[in-house]
């Protein structure tokens, strides 16, 4: 972990993905997700019933765990999970250009050597970032 300066807390992150998609946990689709108000309430009714723990339900269903804990936050708060749909347009306002494989590996680095700023390195390298269930 130390020579790759990745944390544990991310490394049990990819073990649960794998677990569930193995190759395809690293796969990453375009953009953020859309979640219903009805999948939100069913993983944090997944959790909350001790069927699976946030980073376990979270590797199910492809939502990261502290997203996953954010919602069951509002729920245990009685506060609505609406749904989200994110527009495109919105995140990406104008369009980024294409990276390599060896640009990418350095604008990770640099990303994660300066406290995961994402919306600073994006800015800095010209990129748009998408945080991938990996991150």
């Amino acid at each position: 972990m130390d020579k790759y300066h990745i944390g544990k807390t991310t490394i049990q992150k990819w073990v649960a993905a794998y677990k569930v998609h193995g190759i395809d946990a690293f796969i990453c689709g375009p953009g953020n997700a859309s979640y219903t108000s009805e999948f939100k309430t069913m993983c944090v009714e997944e959790v909350l019933s001790g069927y699976g723990s946030s980073m376990n339900t979270g590797a199910k269903y492809k939502v990261y765990p502290s997203v996953l804990e954010s919602w069951i936050k509002m729920y245990n708060a009685n506060r609505e999970l609406k749904d989200y749909d994110p527009k495109r347009e919105v995140y990406m306002a104008e369009a980024r250009r294409k990276t390599t494989i060896e640009e990418r590996k350095k604008i990770v680095t640099y990303c994660i050597e300066h406290n995961r700023d994402y919306k600073g390195t994006a800015a800095l390298y010209d990129v748009s970032i998408v945080k991938c269930i990996l991150g």
